[in-house]
C-alpha cells in the first residue's frame, strides 16, 4: 500500500484532544502509552545551553544514515507490535518544500494553542495513508527525464506515525534532535536492544536534554 492523501481528518482527532501542552506534543507525542522512549539522531547536548552547531557529532553519525532511515528502522521493528501494520497515518508539516504533499485531497489537520490560545494555529499538517514499511521511502528513485517519483519515494519525515489500532506512536518536530515513541514496554524494549539506532528511555513528564 502505498503512501496516498487521506481525506479522512477525524483519524487525526485523537492527537488534537490530547490533554498537553502543544509544545510537548509536537515533541513528546500523545500520553497513555506503557512506556516512552528517544530515538537519537544526534548525541543529546554535554551542557545546559548548548547550540547544536557546537556539539561534537562522530563521523559515523555526521555522515550516517539520514532521520527518514532511522525511523525506518523503529517502524520495522514496531510493525510487529500492532494488529495494523499495514494501515498507518503520517501527519505531514505543511513547512516541508515538497508540493506533492500539499495536496487538495489531504486532510488540513490544524493544531491550536491550547487552553489559554484557542484560535492561534501553531502547527499544520496535511495527512496521509499508507504501510509502516517506511523503507521504501529511503531509497533514492531514478525517475526518467520527464517522470515524477512516486509520492512515496517523496517522503519528508513525518511529524507523527501511527497505526490506526494506536498501538505506538513516533512524534518528530522541527527542532528537536530526537524523535520520540510511546508503546508498550516490549516494544521499547526491542527498539533499544537493535544496535542500528540510538533509543533511550524517556520520561514523558520530565524535559529531556535539547539543544538551544
Amino acid at each position: 500500500m502505498s503512501v496516498q492523501p487521506c481525506s479522512d481528518e477525524a483519524a487525526a482527532q485523537w492527537i488534537l484532544d490530547q490533554d498537553r501542552e502543544w509544545y510537548d506534543l509536537t515533541a513528546r507525542g500523545p500520553l497513555g502509552y506503557e512506556q516512552t522512549a528517544r530515538l537519537r539522531f544526534i548525541p543529546d547536548p554535554a551542557y545546559v545551553g548548548q547550540r547544536e552547531s557546537d556539539a561534537v557529532i562522530p563521523d559515523d553519525i555526521a555522515s550516517g544514515p539520514t532521520e527518514l532511515w532511522q525511523v525506518a528502522v523503529a517502524t520495522s521493528l514496531l510493525r510487529s507490535h500492532t494488529g495494523t501494520p499495514d494501515d498507518c497515518y503520517f501527519l505531514i508539516w505543511e513547512g516541508w518544500p515538497y508540493p506533492e504533499y500539499k495536496s487538495t485531497t489531504a486532510a488540513k489537520v490544524d493544531l491550536r494553542g491550547g487552553v489559554f490560545d484557542s484560535e492561534t494555529i501553531v502547527r499544520s499538517y496535511y495527512l496521509f495513508r499508507g504501510s509502516s514499511d517506511l523503507f521504501a521511502s529511503t531509497e533514492p528513485s531514478e525517475p526518467g527525464a520527464h517522470q515524477r517519483p512516486p509520492l512515496e519515494k517523496l517522503l519528508p519525515l513525518p511529524s507523527f506515525i501511527w497505526p490506526s489500532d494506536r498501538a505506538w506512536c513516533i512524534t518528530k518536530d522541527v527542532d528537536p534532535h530526537f524523535a520520540s515513541i510511546g508503546a508498550n514496554t516490549r516494544s521499547v524494549d526491542e527498539l533499544l536492544s537493535d544496535t542500528r539506532i540510538d533509543v533511550v528511555v524517556d520520561e514523558p513528564t520530565s524535559e529531556p536534554p535539547r539543544y538551544t
